[in-house]
């Protein structure tokens, strides 16, 4: 504490000037000579060239952490930040700008330049980049555009491997049952090789019971981006984006071109209508929705039109407000409805496979090559797809549709021909002769939802209609004829009805509706399901219904079930918390049962654990799990016992990488990860990521960040060791899909100590002068002589380096203990020679 409040003492010199009038500094105030302190300390807001990891603040809003390297521009002696493309890019201002200087490979814009209103001050003191910029400097494209390939960071060469496994006993014992044992286990391996811009990943499965180890081979594939056609390549066993329903999924073992969704600005798939309207005067247009503002923008006078809205909610009514500048205003209202293959106006999606379809069930991999197709209009988005086998061709055209008022709906056609047998017929010179014989089917799918958002309610409705008994696709068809399937299905229809209801403070409730026949059969298979969800304070209330059934003969009679549950938070701190819930279900098969479940985690979430105790006919069953995670994987245990029964279980699940500077352990990996380095700093958390830490190497796996987006990496600066100062705490990446990201945060790692140093004639260390031990920098003196030091090594030679302000130097030797249980900081009186 002590050190600190020094600190603190050291920089209160610094001022904060308001104006573009520099502070003065009174050298007297320090009761030394003016030439014998360092220039830049008679201005305050002066600014050493270099690179610097800084906080960037835009119109008062911390954005986020990033190092900026500061320049010298010809006849400044302060430096200025070098705005680059990526940068104005990711702070969202404007772009096109003229260029500024050159630094290296990098390009430094004039930002000022452009917009001379728009204000930019760097403060040394709390290293934070402050932006004062104008509306109208503001990117609002930037939201809607693709993030520029060449900010695109496809990472490092790696090798990784997660990994999730188990072991499983039970056994059952009782006057009802043998008693017997069994033994399970299971592990599942998806590898991944990271080379340059290809990625080649391999999932594979290994079951364990009681006739010995199993594996499964399930997928191997290569992959990479192709950014010039906003596109990802894939070779290997991959599976082919028909973007129909109707026709299914083709697993194939071929290669793949198809649009990289990823790559574009995630409101470019995210439909939303263009707002039209005609303006009196300059005018502004207000965007509200459920009296919440999510757009607003100046106009011109005449017609506009609104392409650009990015963050509106689907379902709920655009009430648009256009103030003139007399005050006058007009209103209107445009429903916002969309369905999941709606597309933006302008936006389009493709995809091409070839290969051979692959399925372990078929005696033999027909080939079949499929390619799609959509493209969006305003209210309009069409969309075409052609799949052709052995033996099968089939086509769906598409249609999706904003009704306005009445909501959206979409309509797919698909049409297919298929052989359906070989008839052998023989000619007149008594040869063979096969001949083909074949059906065709035809099917429609229709998908219309509506919000109505004065009363809170969604309404979906989805209808299969197999309009002849023929129809197939192709997965069903390579079953039928080189599977085991010896029948062709001949489904006839399939309703869906959702509906949800909002209540406000009353909760919110839904019900779910299907049935679906059959073409050779009476039989009709019903489902519904249905729920009322609420909250007495903080007590929350569920109660849920199902119906299951099948009217075909000797089916049995309907299942019903009827269950309620409450749960109760209780407040158990900051990195605590724990729930006390109850349920009861009751079935017309099953009869009654009863739970009772005490959850709750510990150690800000890493530990996790339940303890349940349910009553039925059979008998009570306790129950118990726990699971905790930390950085370098996720494990969990749990055990139950019943009447007849007793069942014992372990897992783990984790993720290894292995890179040029060494292997780190982790948690279970996603598909883009990022791998932080801290050198000599361990135990340093990553914010926002529960669990995860570096190290005693000083590195940690991010285990998931988003592909083609601004990702933050910071670090928890607030809880290090008392020998660990980080230098910068904070980055963004760009990865693009499957990368391994490597960032090396600075760290000085060393003792710390305060040293009252005065020189060999007696007096006080000037003001301004800087120690140094070897070529690092460890502390500079304040005043009466006062200097922090901080990272000294104490292992070897701890003569440090003192450099005056008039060009002097003396040295000292600092009596640092070499005891690694020695204080983290000492008090010291040092004389330099």
């Amino acid at each position: 504490m002590r050190a600190l409040i020094l600190v603190s003492a050291f920089f209160s010199f610094t001022l904060h000037a308001e104006n573009n009038e520099g502070a003065a500094f009174d050298a007297d105030f320090l009761r030394q000579s003016s030439q014998q302190i360092p220039q830049q300390f008679y201005n305050p807001d002066h600014v050493d060239a270099g690179i610097k990891s800084v906080d960037v603040v835009l119109n008062d809003r911390t954005l986020f952490k990033t190092n900026i390297e500061f320049i010298l521009l010809k006849g400044s002696d302060n430096a200025t930040p070098c705005l680059t493309q990526g940068l104005l890019h990711q702070i969202g201002l404007d772009h096109h700008l003229d260029e500024l200087a050159k630094n290296g490979n990098e390009v430094c814009y004039d930002f000022l330049a452009k917009w001379p209103d728009a204000k930019i001050k760097y403060d040394e003191a709390m290293q934070q980049l402050s932006i004062i910029a104008p509306q109208a400097a503001m990117n609002v494209s930037s939201q809607s555009e693709m993030i520029d390939p060449s900010l695109w960071d496809s990472g490092v060469n790696a090798l990784r491997v997660s990994y999730s496994g188990y072991v499983y006993h039970t056994e059952n014992y009782g006057s009802n049952a043998d008693s017997s044992s069994d033994n399970t286990a299971y592990l599942s391996l998806n590898s991944g090789l990271n080379l340059g811009s290809w990625r080649f990943y391999s999932f594979d499965t290994f079951n364990k019971s009681q006739i010995g180890w199993e594996q499964n081979h399930d997928r191997a594939y290569a992959e990479r981006d192709i950014a010039a056609l906003v596109s990802r390549f894939t070779v290997g066993d991959v599976y082919a984006n028909t973007s129909s329903d109707v026709l299914g999924i083709l697993p194939v073992r071929g290669m793949t071109l198809e649009t990289n969704d990823q790559m574009l600005p995630s409101d470019t798939f995210n439909y939303a209508p263009i707002i039209r309207g005609v303006a009196h005067s300059n005018a502004r247009v207000v965007i509200r929705q459920r009296g919440n503002i999510i757009y607003s923008k100046t106009v011109s006078p005449g017609s506009f039109a609104i392409t650009d809205l990015t963050n509106g909610q689907i379902g709920a009514d655009l009430n648009v407000t256009v103030e003139e500048s007399d005050g006058s205003k007009q209103e209107f209202t445009v429903p916002y409805t969309s369905l999941p293959n709606m597309l933006r106006p302008g936006s389009w999606r493709y995809s091409l496979s070839a290969g051979r379809y692959r399925d372990s069930g078929l005696s033999y991999d027909p080939l079949v090559t499929q390619g799609s197709l959509q493209y969006g209009w305003d209210r309009l988005t069409l969309s075409d797809l052609v799949v052709i086998g052995e033996g099968y061709q089939s086509m769906a055209l598409g249609g999706a549709f904003n009704l306005g008022a009445l909501g959206s709906i979409s309509m797919d056609w698909a049409f297919e021909k298929h052989q359906s047998d070989i008839e052998n017929n023989v000619n007149g010179d008594n040869s063979p002769q096969e001949k083909d014989l074949s059906d065709s089917g035809r099917a429609l799918r229709v998908l219309y939802a509506r919000r109505f958002d004065d009363t809170d309610t969604s309404l979906q409705l989805m209808e299969y209609r197999y309009q002849t008994p023929d129809f197939i696709d192709f997965p069903e068809y390579a079953d039928w004829r080189w599977g085991d399937d010896d029948s062709q299905y001949h489904r006839k229809n399939e309703i869906q009805a959702t509906i949800n209801q909002g209540l406000g403070d009353f909760g919110s409730g839904y019900l779910t509706f299907q049935r679906d026949s059959y073409y050779d059969s009476s039989a009709k298979d019903t489902s519904v399901t249905m729920g009322y969800s609420f909250n007495i304070r903080s007590v929350s209330v569920n109660v849920d219904y199902t119906y299951q059934a099948n009217s075909g003969d000797g089916s049995e009679s309907p299942d019903r079930q009827l269950s309620l549950n409450f749960s109760v938070p209780l407040d158990m701190g900051e990195k605590r918390s724990r729930d006390i819930s109850f349920s009861t279900n009751n079935s017309n098969h099953s009869g009654n049962s009863q739970m009772a479940t005490v959850s709750g985690s510990e150690l800000d979430s890493a530990l996790n654990y339940s303890l349940s105790a349910q009553h039925s006919s059979d008998g009570y069953s306790p129950s118990a799990s726990v699971s905790y995670r930390n950085s370098m994987a996720n494990m969990n245990a749990s055990a139950s016992v019943s009447q007849d029964s007793r069942q014992y279980s372990a897992g783990i699940s984790g993720g290894v990488v292995a890179y040029l500077h060494g292997v780190v352990l982790s948690q279970q990996l996603g598909d883009t990860i990022a791998i932080i380095e801290t050198p000599g700093a361990k135990n340093i958390s990553v914010e926002g990521q529960p669990g995860v830490s570096t190290d005693r190497w000083g590195h940690a796996v991010v285990p998931s960040i988003s592909p083609y987006r601004d990702n933050s990496l910071s670090l928890d600066t607030r809880h290090t060791e008392d020998n660990v100062e980080l230098i910068d705490g904070g980055d963004n990446v760009i990865p693009t899909h499957g990368a391994v990201i490597v960032r090396r945060f600075q760290t000085k790692i060393g003792r710390r100590a305060i040293v009252m140093l005065s020189l060999s004639d007696g007096k006080q260390a000037p003001f301004g002068a800087t120690a140094w031990q070897g070529k690092e920098q460890v502390g500079m003196v304040a005043d009466n002589g006062l200097l922090y030091l901080n990272g000294i090594l104490a292992d070897g030679d701890t003569t440090l380096h003192v450099t005056l302000p008039n060009d002097g130097q003396c040295q000292f030797v600092l009596p640092l203990a070499k005891d690694a249980s020695a204080p983290w900081y000492q008090q010291i009186n040092a004389v330099c020679h």
